[in-house]
């Protein structure tokens, strides 16, 4: 018999101590606070608290309550044990440890009354009503301490991507335009983006029905690349001479091969697309081969998924993602990610034992990867795929020879990185791997940490934390901006003296788009934080607020110059992915801040005149820039959604011109005409609703959710208005205010244009109380006017 057999093995002398037993060298219990902490009046403190496990995460506030409740039964049984105890210094501590816990109100914590929860009925979300209102449900004191004014989700963004429109960003700048100057040309821009919303809300719901993934007959994908092959112009196939045919027979090849199709058609198109007359045709092209790349990744079985190669999938990510939709590269992304995982590419003793070149190739495969990673999570607002605890990996030599490693955090890599005598291979992989970790350091630090969004301990008068948490949030916010500075005066200008190349262009877009996107969710941030904190402390959070709207401002006017730096079409359509983001940035600030800018008229009018250059450009499209809704070609939807977004920012600028410096429309285009011809011109179009630019976006349009809703309300408020009805327009009126035609909803029912519709919006007295109406018993949803 072995002789360990039936021993009892020795237990631990004490399962946790505190720090302060532990250094007095007593038994502690465990409990945090432990039982010698406070009958000494000791500040209990335990080195192994910040070791937060996992779990924890998980664990509740019913979990809180129990232990409170615990301990304080734990500390009355000791007190009726030490009834007869002489030390009365000891009973007092207890009694007074007994009294404090007593005196905790749980539901100071959760800033919840939970009888209210029995009878709540309202259309809104619990958040809606919880964060920012003073309401049943919440506990805001009512004695002035906190801020006031408009909600807090009065303001477009909350942690959307850029490029969605909500309703309430909507109702923002509406209000403030309305506010602004209120005229019938006012009234028309109104007109013109809700028309534009239903079009945009159409088309999309178009292109997610024919992209779902529903159930598809099986393809023959080696007819589907001859055909693409035969159709191509003559001029671009004769360009295409390395194109083995003989890959198309080989299923594992297939997605490579369209990929490398996909990439030579491009180039093709670069060097002959000299000018417009070619671009459906570009449009045409590209669409069908990014849409037979997709088919070929879904009609592959998990077996055969599970032999590609990791350097495909990225390869076609990086050709395609900018002709689809993001939602619709989330399977790619996350297939390559999952792959990279299971290869073990950013394992160091994986690479034991191998040749350079390959361990350097597995390093370049997993900082790609990290990087598709987080743009999807950066546009998606979704949790990365690949962990930062995992991304422990070597960087690519080139990028090490930067002086720069993996153990730098997002600020030491953008402050220690030489890119003077660098190539520019090794300047993109730096610039990629420098956004991945910038955005990995906004999403953890700032905008996902519970720290800083846990709005209802914020909005809890007695939060004693509330300095601290707000000086940890300053320091994030230096560190970021500080490192978005870095990435302007070292990463920038190399990119900007290569424009002109595919590459460069891409990373170019991408730092714009990383340094708009988290500048907006923080402003978002800092605006919700606002209405929770006292009057007090709202003035740190409103300078930093100030500072990220000045820098998200800057960005967009430098990405938009950049792209007017652009010499060929394809280039510029490639940079039509971030273009409405930008201009969207441009028109909110000066909307909301126009009244407040400090720089003047002529800059004001400079910035202008940048939108009519932007929108100059598009109009040099021709019809291509025109919104036609059939078919669900996605590039055919891309360019014409981003223009016509563009114009009507643009109009909304040129208005916010005249009513802040109290010009007439003629005085206005003899500004603009002072700088360029050009500009004057399009202006022009653009301020008039019958141009052409908005012809056909006014002909033909399904009146979806939004018109429905005007009307109705419109309706509703008909005593407020002032409309003279011909009699041949009464019967149609009626039809729309009441909504009693089958069709009024129907998809598949296009309206021509009703001037009676326009008119119920531009004769009435009162439309802010109209949009109040509007935006609040309007159902919570997104538009996406342009997709990524």
């Amino acid at each position: 018999m072995s002789r360990t057999e039936n021993r009892v093995g020795k237990s631990k002398r004490a399962s946790r101590a505190c720090d302060n037993c532990r250094k007095r060298k007593i038994k502690c219990i465990g409990s945090f606070p432990c039982l010698n902490c406070i009958t000494s009046g000791l500040k209990c403190s335990d080195r192994r608290q910040n070791q937060v496990s996992g779990e924890r995460f998980f664990q509740s506030q019913t979990k809180l309550i129990y232990d409170v409740s615990s301990l304080k039964d734990s500390l009355t049984g000791f007190l009726d044990q030490l009834s007869t105890a002489d030390s009365q210094e000891l009973k007092n501590s207890l009694e007074s440890a007994i009294s404090a816990l007593g005196n905790i109100d749980m539901e100071s914590y959760t800033q919840m009354r939970y009888e209210a929860f029995e009878e709540y009925n309202c259309s809104k979300s619990i958040e809606s009503e919880m964060v920012g209102k003073r309401n049943l449900l919440n506990r805001f004191e009512a004695d002035g301490h906190f801020t006031s004014g408009v909600p807090i989700n009065s303001f477009f963004g909350l942690y959307s991507p850029l490029i969605c429109f909500s309703t309430v960003g909507i109702s923002y700048m509406i209000r403030r335009l309305i506010r602004l100057r209120d005229d019938r040309s006012i009234r028309e821009t109104i007109y013109l983006l809700m028309k534009f919303l239903d079009v945009s809300t159409m088309l999309y719901v178009r292109l997610n029905s024919s992209t779902n993934d529903t159930p598809r007959r099986p393809v023959d994908i080696l007819a589907q690349l001859e055909e693409v092959l035969e159709t191509l112009p003559l001029n671009i196939k004769d360009k295409l001479v390395g194109i083995n045919r003989d890959r198309f027979n080989m299923p594992d090849e297939q997605l490579l091969v369209c990929v490398e199709l996909f990439e030579k058609v491009q180039e093709a198109f670069a060097e002959s697309l000299s000018d417009t007359s070619r671009l459906e045709t570009y449009f045409e092209t590209t669409e069908t081969v990014s849409s037979l790349c997709r088919e070929i990744f879904r009609s592959y079985t998990f077996g055969l998924i599970d032999v590609l190669s990791p350097d495909n999938l990225i390869k076609m990510i990086e050709q395609t993602y900018w002709t689809c939709h993001v939602a619709s590269m989330g399977k790619i992304i996350a297939q390559t990610c999952r792959r990279l995982l299971d290869g073990g590419f950013n394992r160091w003793e994986y690479n034991l034992g191998l040749q350079e070149e390959r361990g350097d190739r597995n390093r370049r495969l997993w900082w790609k990867g990290y990087w598709w990673d987080r743009w999807y999570a950066i546009n998606t607002g979704k949790p990365p795929l690949l962990p930062d605890d995992q991304s422990s990996c070597l960087f690519p030599l080139d990028v090490l020879q930067l002086h720069v490693n993996d153990e730098m955090d997002c600020l030491t890599l953008a402050r220690e990185a030489d890119l003077n005598q660098a190539s520019i291979d090794s300047c993109l992989q730096f610039g990629y791997i420098l956004l991945g970790k910038t955005i990995s350091f906004a999403f953890s630090s700032i905008l996902y940490n519970g720290e800083f969004t846990s709005y209802r301990l914020h909005s809890n008068g007695g939060y004693r934390k509330s300095s601290v948490t707000l000086g940890n949030l300053r320091k994030h916010n230096d560190l970021l901006h500080e490192t978005f500075r870095l990435i302007d005066d070292k990463l920038i200008p190399v990119l900007q003296a290569n424009m002109q190349e595919r590459r460069c262009l891409q990373l170019h877009v991408h730092s714009r788009m990383t340094v708009a996107c988290i500048s907006q969710a923080l402003c978002s941030l800092f605006k919700r934080l606002e209405k929770c904190l006292a009057s007090k402390q709202v003035s740190l959070l409103h300078r930093l607020t100030e500072q990220n709207e000045t820098r998200l401002f800057d960005v967009s006017r430098m990405a938009l110059l950049d792209s007017l730096k652009l010499n060929t079409v394809p280039l510029f359509v490639r940079s039509t992915v971030a273009i409405p983001t930008f201009m969207l940035n441009i028109v909110s600030h000066l909307i909301s801040r126009g009244q407040d800018d400090q720089r003047g008229r002529e800059k004001l009018l400079l910035d202008v005149s940048i939108m009519c250059a932007i929108c100059e450009r598009y109009d040099s499209f021709g019809d291509v820039a025109k919104i036609e809704p059939s078919g669900t070609n996605y590039m055919k939807y891309f360019i014409p959604l981003a223009a016509g977004s563009c114009f009507i920012f643009t109009r909304m600028c040129c208005q916010t011109y005249m009513g802040l410096h109290k010009r007439t429309e003629d005085q206005f285009l003899q500004d603009l005409k002072g700088m360029t011809t050009q500009r004057m011109e399009i202006a022009k179009k653009i301020l008039e609703i019958r141009s052409p630019l908005f012809a056909n976006l006014l002909k033909s349009y399904k009146r979806s959710w939004f018109t429905e809703c005007i009307l109705k309300h419109s309706r509703i408020k008909m005593d407020d208005l002032k409309v003279e009805v011909e009699v041949g327009q009464e019967t149609n009126e009626k039809r729309t205010c009441n909504g009693a035609d089958e069709n009024f909803s129907s998809m598949n029912a296009i309206w021509p244009l009703n001037d009676a519709d326009l008119n119920l919006l531009i004769s009435s007295d009162s439309p802010l109380d109209l949009f109040d109406l509007f935006w609040d018993e309007a159902a919570a949803r997104q538009f996406d006017y342009i997709n990524q």
